[in-house]
């Protein structure tokens, strides 16, 4: 009896676990599951200034290898990047990155978890990544949550970053997926 209940909760955890496997960033991927004319704007607040920016970016064209982005902030100049086809997959963010003090291994934790963000009056499921490193002194001097949702090209929905206690936020206001 205590065998099979012990083999029914392995079971249990082990197909949560295949059915939320750990979300890894893909920039090729994120745009190149949207058709060309795919677009996103945020909205962009950096700590210190009482002013928000605009930034649009558009998926321009798709190659076999490459993606053409076409970034543009508000009353700014348009800006082309290009976005290569990556050789290997992506990887899941470092967990024992070296801290900037002293060189060495630090420390550093990420977390995922699942969440709605609205964007534009409307829910959209996202997986929420949460990371930060921990200098050899125990100080947190990078701090970063992340929002993704598949529905939205590029899949960034938020970003919020603190970097030695500055903040900023580029959070998405509209997209439309093509």
């Amino acid at each position: 009896m205590t065998r099979a209940l012990i083999a029914t909760l392995a079971l249990a955890l082990t197909a949560d676990a295949a059915q939320d496997p750990v979300f890894v960033e893909d920039e090729w991927e994120a745009w190149n599951s949207s058709a060309v004319g795919s677009s996103v704007t945020f909205e962009i607040e950096l700590a210190g200034r009482d002013v928000k920016t605009k930034r649009t970016v558009t998926l321009k064209s798709k190659g076999a290898d490459s993606l053409v982005l076409v970034s543009q902030e508000e009353g700014g100049e348009p800006e082309e990047e290009t976005v290569e086809k990556p050789t290997e997959k992506p990887k899941p963010p470092d967990s024992n990155p070296k801290c900037t003090l002293c060189g060495k291994h630090a420390g550093a934790e990420t977390r995922q978890t699942k969440e709605k963000l609205k964007i534009a009056g409307k829910e959209y499921e996202c997986v929420r990544v949460d990371q930060k490193t921990i200098d050899c002194k125990g100080n947190t001097p990078f701090r970063e949550s992340t929002w993704f949702s598949k529905e939205v090209p590029g899949w960034k929905v938020r970003v919020d970053t603190e970097i030695a206690g500055m903040k900023s936020t580029v959070a998405c206001t509209a997209f439309t997926k093509k």
